[in-house]
Formats: C-alpha cells, sequence, structure tokens
C-alpha cells in the first residue's frame, strides 16, 4: 500500500486493485459515576500501577459487537461492581494510542456499594464535591488536555461551584 492524503488512507498499489483502507479506530469509554438520589459525590478508583491517592474516572475499551451504552454498563459492573442508570455523552477525545477515540459519560448510580475487581482497580470511594474542589486547588484533577478533566469539571459546576 502506498500512504495517500497526508496518511490517513492507504491504498493498494497493484494496478489492477486500488482498494483503499481507512485507519481502525479503537473506541473507549470514560464515565464519571455520581452517587444515587442527586447525591453530591461521584466515584473515582485508583487504577494498578497509579501512585497512592491518586484517583480518575472509571475507562475501558468498547468490544467488538457492543454499543457504548453496553460497555459503559458492563465496564462499570466489572470494575467496581456498580449498576448504573441514566447516561448522558459528555464529549470526546482522540487518546494517545494511535487509533484511540474516548467516549465521555455521565451516569448515576443505582447503589453507593463498591466491589474493586483488584486486577486493574486497586481502590475506588466516593468523592464530595468539595473534596474535589480540594485536590482541584492542590493541582491533583488530572490534566488539564483531558476528557477526565472535562468530566470532573463540568460535574463540579453541575453541584453549584466550579473548581
Amino acid at each position: 500500500t502506498t500512504a495517500r492524503d497526508g496518511g490517513h488512507v492507504r491504498m493498494c498499489s497493484a494496478v489492477e486493485c486500488g482498494r483503499l483502507f481507512f485507519p481502525r479506530i479503537e473506541p473507549a469509554v470514560i464515565v464519571l459515576v455520581q452517587a444515587p438520589a442527586g447525591g453530591d459525590r461521584c466515584l473515582l478508583a485508583r487504577h494498578a500501577g497509579a501512585s497512592e491517592g491518586s484517583y480518575s474516572t472509571l475507562a475501558g475499551f468498547v468490544e467488538v459487537g457492543e454499543s457504548l451504552e453496553d460497555a459503559v454498563h458492563r465496564e462499570i459492573a466489572e470494575e467496581v461492581g456498580v449498576e448504573v442508570t441514566d447516561l448522558a455523552y459528555q464529549g470526546s477525545q482522540a487518546w494517545p494510542f494511535p487509533a484511540g477515540l474516548m467516549v465521555a459519560f455521565r451516569a448515576t448510580a443505582l447503589s453507593e456499594e463498591i466491589d474493586v475487581d483488584g486486577v486493574e482497580l486497586l481502590e475506588a470511594r466516593w468523592f464530595t464535591s468539595d473534596e474535589l474542589r480540594a485536590r482541584a486547588a492542590a493541582g491533583r484533577l488530572g490534566r488539564v488536555d483531558s476528557i477526565d478533566r472535562h468530566l470532573l469539571g463540568s460535574w463540579l459546576a453541575a453541584t453549584g461551584r466550579p473548581a
């Protein structure tokens, strides 16, 4: 194949073929889970390999044949044992992997009981908006250019006082 259109398309170089190949996209979901019944808390987790006290929203790859919504339900159930409802699309971001796309959602937990998988996640806990604002003030709310930070910031704004 040869590169075309600035490398965004590859074309079969055989004269009789000319078939175009487009890049694959590997979608993932990232979710801010808020507490049930309008609770002023959201669920964050510490991933394996993350430093002590480093928490973020929950995320995972979409499996073949799975809808984005189904991926949200599956990932949250697998990682923290929480069922969610009221999914709302929040945005998307290209991800640093060569073909990644993070699709962001907000969801509401049906229960506050957490059962961390112990493999991908080491711990998870509910944070109040005040705790998140304190983390933001200390520079611990995630990278400024990340969809994770956008999810947390928009949730804080929705609770009445932005970070």
